[in-house]
């Protein structure tokens, strides 16, 4: 099950989360008798994505599961997960590749510039494997760091419009990486996610104070809890940037 429709697999656009919906289609499904007599496994993926109904609507079938029937639940936020969910599940830790073996998978798969591509997927391979696939997702994140390593270029306006269609949670992780990699480089002249843009980066940071830095990004913080339903996507936007760009000003 993930965030979509749960009866014919196909995702639909803008859906965040799996919901009680979704669960309730899934108890019928495990209900059935197998044919054949086999297992039925269901996948959640990711799991940190059940919403608060689909959680406990799943609760009773992992307490008393139909006879040949297994659940994974996959996540690498365990700590988004209901601790009544947590408590009713085995828990398998799953090692992390190392930057050399990912890449080199990565690679294998035919990913264009896999060490980019995995800096800025935070090391998560699959994810890697998914954006450096997107064109779509690498024009829009072109766009929007130009305009953030040139803020004497500055068209707040013109900024915001064009992210109104984009999926706001990943404009945010662009900038609260961006942000991150300001600090960073500040303080370590490394840049842990937009590598691409180091020289850009260092030149910004000739003219920043670190504690402008730190409160920007304690705003970016609170910003966060609004960037799944933003009222007003243009307007929120513009909040953030005139922000940011006060910055260099």
């Amino acid at each position: 099950v993930a965030a979509g429709d749960a009866t014919t697999g196909k995702e639909k656009k803008g859906s965040e989360y799996i919901t009680v919906n979704q669960i309730r289609a899934l108890a019928d499904f495990v209900s059935l008798t197998s044919h054949q007599s086999g297992q039925r496994v269901t996948l959640i993926a990711p799991a940190e994505h059940l919403n608060l109904n689909a959680a406990n609507g799943l609760l009773k079938m992992l307490e008393e599961p139909p006879a040949q029937a297994i659940f994974l639940l996959v996540t690498n936020q365990l700590s988004r997960i209901l601790p009544t969910v947590r408590s009713r599940c085995r828990l398998l830790r799953m090692p992390v590749p190392t930057s050399a073996e990912a890449q080199r998978w990565l690679a294998e798969q035919g990913c264009n510039d896999p060490a980019l591509n995995l800096l800025l997927a935070g090391q998560a391979p699959l994810e890697a494997l998914r954006s450096a696939e997107d064109l779509e997702w690498h024009s829009q994140r072109k766009m929007f760091c130009d305009a953030l390593a040139h803020p004497e270029r500055a068209d707040v306006i013109g900024v915001a419009e064009s992210l109104q269609k984009a999926p706001a949670p990943q404009v945010m992780r662009w900038l609260q990486t961006w942000t991150y990699d300001l600090m960073s480089q500040k303080t370590t002249a490394k840049c842990r996610y937009h590598a691409d843009y180091l020289q850009p980066i260092s030149n910004l940071n000739k003219n920043l104070q670190f504690i402008d830095l730190f409160v920007f990004n304690r705003e970016l913080m609170d910003s966060r809890r609004l960037v799944h339903h933003p009222l007003n996507p243009k307007l929120f936007w513009e909040s953030i940037l005139i922000k940011y760009f006060a910055l260099f000003s």
